[in-house]
């Protein structure tokens, strides 16, 4: 889902989601000169957007950041201002290796017809292996899809790659989860975004 509400620029703080430097996660290809990732969001309830937040993704230097000044205070929320249910609760990542496997929703449809009679249960329906992929916040890996995958394509046609998944703390309505993705294959890493829910 695509928001159409124009973003603008000191209206409200964007409320921020996840920070991720490059030294912490290791795996992730950042842009050359970039070593922080920053997602942030407008957590206001947008009646006319599909979505239920307005995301902006950056890659930052983290030296030309703290060389420009860091806030001395966190902005203010009024009362009112924020969708409650759009807040995040303040935590702290502990990173970890895992290996990660697609959702029986993105594997080729060949590839599907051969597993599924072995998955296939006594009572019906198919039991794909337990923790296969993992549903959680994460970098890399594949999205944990709860509605039929949705892979956004960049505007020269090559199908994203999955940069990272918000879920978890976040309880966006009943949200499976906040999708990231980036075309490593064109100028300035153009990224988009999806929402799914239960």
């Amino acid at each position: 889902m695509r928001n159409r509400t124009e973003i603008v620029p000191g209206a409200v703080p964007m409320v921020p989601i996840l920070q991720l430097f490059a030294r912490d996660v290791p795996g992730l290809e950042f842009p050359e000169g970039k070593d922080l990732l920053q997602l942030v969001w407008c957590a206001l309830i947008h009646e006319q957007d599909p979505g239920p937040v307005m995301p902006q993704l950056y890659w930052r230097n983290e030296a030309e950041v703290v060389a420009g000044g860091l806030l001395s205070e966190i902005p203010e929320v009024s009362e009112g201002e924020y969708d409650e249910d759009n807040m995040p609760e303040p935590s702290t990542l502990s990173p970890a290796t895992v290996e990660d496997c697609p959702r029986w929703l993105d594997l080729p449809k060949d590839m599907w017809e051969t597993w599924e009679p072995r998955l296939r249960l006594p009572t019906g329906g198919s039991m794909w292996p337990p923790d296969s992929n993992i549903i959680g916040t994460k970098v890399g890996g594949w999205p944990a899809w709860t509605q039929p995958a949705d892979w956004p394509g960049c505007e020269n046609g090559h199908r994203m790659e999955h940069l990272l998944t918000i879920t978890g703390d976040i309880q966006l309505g009943d949200c499976g989860g906040v999708y990231f993705f980036h075309c490593r294959r064109c100028p300035g890493l153009p990224w988009d975004w999806r929402f799914d829910c239960h």
